[in-house]
């Protein structure tokens, strides 16, 4: 199945961009990241220092995020905010099983930009495009400890399905972690 999603989409608080590999993006989200890593982590594994701990391994990950999204196996989107044109987050739709044609959903915003709904707009452009793309289902994996994102997802009309237990190794907290699932399907999104 190919298909290609929209490289901008726009929402009224926020927009998302497809990212470019240059050095001007990497330094934004370097900076942004630096600006949010404790706050980050350890949910989120891009603000891992082994991952974007320099400028230039923020490039590097740039360059894997376009190469992903070239292979159709992820399409990750910066957010921006539309007031500004500030760099505030990112939002990306995996899709490890294209054949069921479901997708995974991973999020984050900097802290200066929660509670604000503009993860919630992110999250229903990306429902509105993938859905629109013949999608049936989006899921949400978020670690049970994360009560945040957990409260989040449920606000945004996900539905609970299980947890995964020991489903990953959290190098930040040396521990084995548990996995909520989380999903919508097509048929329960109000934009359809």
């Amino acid at each position: 199945m190919l298909f290609e999603p929209k490289p901008v989409l726009k929402g009224t608080q926020i927009y998302l961009k497809k990212p470019k590999p240059t050095f001007e993006m990497a330094d934004m989200l370097f900076h942004l990241i630096e600006q949010n890593r404790d706050y980050l982590l350890p949910w989120v594994e891009m603000a891992d220092l082994d991952i974007t701990g320099s400028l230039e391994d923020t490039f590097l990950h740039l360059v894997n995020m376009t190469s992903k999204w070239f292979r159709q196996y992820a399409f990750e989107y910066l957010i921006f905010d539309n007031k500004t044109n500030q760099l505030i987050g990112l939002i990306g739709a995996y899709q490890p099983f294209p054949e069921h044609k479901s997708i995974e959903v991973g999020f984050w915003i900097s802290k200066n930009f929660t509670r604000q709904g503009k993860v919630c707009e992110a999250l229903h452009l990306i429902e509105t495009e993938f859905f629109f793309l013949e999608f049936e289902r989006i899921v949400i994996r978020i670690d049970s400890n994360n009560h945040r994102a957990r409260h989040f997802t449920i606000k945004c009309g996900y539905q609970f399905e299980g947890t995964l237990r020991h489903a990953y190794w959290s190098n930040q907290l040396r521990a084995y972690r548990d996995l909520d699932i989380f999903a919508k399907l097509k048929n329960e999104c109000k934009s359809m």
